[in-house]
């Protein structure tokens, strides 16, 4: 579960029990994450950060974008090559 604030250090779950972030992230049972989830938490995403190299780059602007075709402005974007 996750804090909607970052400032947010410690959460008292439903079941007594104390819990600390790591990593803005809280390891808690189920039954403390589900409550705290209904009082404004969110479940993590932990698919990962993408990597900033595998995107495209557009040729009109020059705007970064992880699609083919530019958000900004509507040019065609090639993809970047970083190794």
């Amino acid at each position: 579960m996750v804090s909607p604030q970052k400032s947010v250090i410690e959460i008292d779950g439903v079941t007594g029990r104390r819990y600390r972030a790591r990593d803005g992230i809280y390891d808690m049972s189920p039954a403390d994450a589900r409550a705290a989830v209904r009082y404004g938490g969110f479940w993590p995403s932990l698919s990962g950060a993408t990597r900033r190299g595998i995107g495209y780059r557009c040729t009109e602007c020059g705007f970064g974008s992880y699609f083919a075709t530019c958000s900004r402005c509507g040019g065609v974007a090639i993809r970047e090559v970083t190794h």
